[in-house]
């Protein structure tokens, strides 16, 4: 009789050790469940993040494109509105250095008087030049500009030394001084010329800015023509200049 409790306890507790291995085995494999399941969805958020990421970094190159196009349009114009000035003041120091036209020196200002203020959009892109297809050349530019107000107006304030005799004839634009104005006016307009036909970016021309452009570019090219059979020995034709 002790032999068959002794079996039946033996019994039980070998189907008791088959269900606990069995429950770990349930349990373990319901662990893996949730630790893949886990990864997977840390896999999925992850993989969500980089989509975003890279959409807010194609969002980003996006912005930052339109940006350099803006940019470039924008100083293009302005340097394009100030090309026909600076055309205009060119002519009128050929016209000075030739004796067709006499300009008081007090009233110098009239040789540059269409730019005389100052630029818009260049003071507000400044820290930004390296963006456009050529940079040193616009930095150029607008520094000649400067440089000939400079000029202009030192000459208008001179004031000459005191003299025994009082001189009251009108002291005009000398035509020296016409010439060397002259000289940075035709710099200006070579670094110019490929700022305004828009080199290296074809991409952006419409049919009405090529046309435009291709205008602008043979009427630089006429007035440094003209200038250079006035100016012959100005330095703006010995060296070249550009982008």
């Amino acid at each position: 009789m002790s032999y068959i409790f002794t079996c039946l306890g033996q019994f039980a507790y070998d189907w008791q050790t088959l269900i606990t291995g069995i429950l770990a085995l349930v349990a373990a494999a319901a662990t893996i469940w949730a630790t893949r399941h886990a990864a997977r969805q840390q896999c999925t958020a992850t993989d969500r993040q980089t989509d975003t990421l890279k959409q807010q970094i194609a969002s980003l190159e996006q912005q930052r494109d339109e940006e350099i196009v803006n940019i470039r349009d924008a100083v293009r114009i302005e340097v394009t509105v100030f090309v026909k000035y600076v055309i205009g003041a060119v002519e009128l120091c050929e016209q000075i250095a030739k004796g067709t036209v006499i300009i008081p020196r007090q009233d110098a200002r009239y040789i540059v008087k269409n730019f005389w203020g100052d630029p818009v959009i260049y003071p507000a892109i400044a820290d930004r030049v390296g963006l456009l297809p050529q940079p040193h050349a616009t930095t150029q530019f607008y520094m000649r500009l400067s440089e000939v107000k400079g000029m202009i107006e030192a000459l208008r304030t001179k004031t000459d030394a005191p003299s025994i005799t009082y001189n009251t004839a009108i002291e005009y634009v000398p035509k020296d001084f016409a010439e060397k104005v002259a000289d940075s006016l035709i710099t200006a307009l070579q670094l110019a010329r490929s700022i305004v036909v828009n080199d290296g970016d074809p991409s952006t021309k419409s049919q009405l800015e090529t046309w435009v452009q291709a205008e602008m570019a043979r009427q630089i090219d006429d007035c440094l023509k003209s200038a250079k059979a006035t100016f012959p020995k100005a330095e703006s034709f010995i060296e070249p200049h550009g982008g």
